[in-house]
């Protein structure tokens, strides 16, 4: 359960801004890359849904914080904050409704994502109804938003379907410079939107990057800082299961998944475990076999977000 929603330091917008992304072309992610319709190179978001891999460029994300579409009757939603760097998947259909999201507002210096039919507002990576005629219903939540680039995201998911999301110039600039302003910096300026944010815990300093994860039992954010004082792996225990959570050093952020494993190497982009398996490119192998990846819920995420979603969270601590 969220902290209850205080209305006054929200900033709720009564026009969506920007215009709301329908997604209607889909195209083998494979073949995208054949064709240049995107780099290998380029930072993208990979939604998962059993056999539904999405590819959205990241950039598009910034700009327009929330995609949705239909695919083989899956009316889906991806929500991303640049501001956090914080998303999820879901299903848009709500109580036999097909809901429009966009981005409306801000609270918690988050964005806030409103639906159309109702004018009711959403937590972003929670899919909680925080104020509108919906308040207390929760979206269906199918999965965290992976980062990883468009060649990274081809090798672990061949099948992915990349959503071309056009940008004209101007979209296309103003999403470069929130990326610039907002998801990169290691001390983002946020100007009017401070404002929005609670009772802060400064346990750690507010623009920390880490990764948060959270289940029934546990919410748990680990530092970026404290997986570079582990050399970029920790393997802890999560609900009596090990977790292993690791740096991406092509995307310079932090993934988590499952893994009975008691010690791991991080050598040149590639995770050796002590059970002989291997995790490089977002996929895990046992010798040359694919093994199917499990992961708790999680987010790379600033520590403010996080921290003011679970306010009782833990902080990794290995002694």
């Amino acid at each position: 359960m969220m902290p209850m929603f205080d209305e006054s330091r929200a900033i709720l917008l009564d026009e969506p801004e920007p215009a709301a992304c329908v997604v209607d072309v889909y195209t083998p992610l494979k073949a995208a890359l054949e064709q240049g319709n995107i780099s290998p190179h380029e930072h993208c978001l990979v939604a998962i849904h059993h056999d539904l891999v999405l590819v959205l460029p990241t950039i598009a994300l910034v700009y327009h914080h929330v995609a949705q579409g239909t695919w083989n009757n899956q009316h889906w939603m991806v929500a991303y904050c640049c501001l956090c760097n914080g998303g999820a998947f879901y299903n848009a259909e709500h109580k036999g409704m097909v809901l429009q999201f966009a981005v409306q507002g801000f609270y918690d210096v988050m964005s806030l994502i409103a639906d159309q039919q109702t004018q009711s507002y959403w937590n972003h990576l929670t899919g909680e109804c925080v104020t509108g005629q919906l308040a207390g219903d929760t979206l269906i939540r199918w999965n965290s938003l992976l980062q990883m680039t468009a060649h990274q995201a081809h090798h672990a998911y061949p099948d992915a379907l990349f959503t071309e999301i056009m940008l004209d110039d101007t979209a296309a600039e103003t999403g470069a410079k929130w990326n610039q302003r907002y998801r990169l910096p290691d001390n983002p300026d946020y100007g009017g939107l401070i404002r929005t944010l609670g009772t802060e815990d400064k346990r750690l300093p507010r623009h920390d990057i880490g990764v948060g994860i959270w289940t029934q039992q546990t919410r748990r954010y680990y530092s970026v800082l404290q997986i570079f004082d582990k050399h970029g792996v920790i393997i802890d225990q999560v609900d009596g299961r090990t977790i292993v959570v690791c740096m991406d050093e092509v995307v310079g952020l932090p993934t988590v998944f499952y893994c009975e494993t008691q010690t791991a190497v991080l050598h040149h982009g590639i995770l050796h475990l002590d059970n002989n398996q291997i995790y490089k490119l977002g996929r895990l192998y046992q010798g040359d076999q694919p093994v199917k990846i499990e992961r708790p819920n999680h987010n790379a995420i600033r520590w403010y977000s996080f921290s003011s979603l679970f306010p009782d969270c833990a902080i990794y601590d290995d002694k």
